[in-house]
């Protein structure tokens, strides 16, 4: 790509990055819905994905390490 390519891209990824947290939230839940496979929920800090377009079917989770800060995507849970 050309700097001028790559500036334009960067932008097109930013003006999206923008767009896409505006239309999610994070609810805190103290608990999931379902087991994860090989993950113990002791530590972590827990989140809903909430769309503002309500999705039917599962909820996508997020968990933050207390002490770490290591993100992980618990992917989708519950119906």
């Amino acid at each position: 790509m050309t700097p001028e390519q790559l500036e334009a891209h960067g932008r097109a990824l930013a003006f999206l990055s923008a767009r896409y947290r505006q239309a999610l939230k994070l609810q805190v839940v103290d608990s999931l819905p379902s087991p994860v496979y090989g993950f113990n929920a002791a530590g972590w800090y827990l989140f809903a994905v909430v769309e503002s377009v309500p999705v039917l079917g599962a909820t996508e989770h997020i968990a933050v390490h207390k002490i770490s800060g290591e993100v992980r995507a618990l992917s989708a849970l519950g119906q």
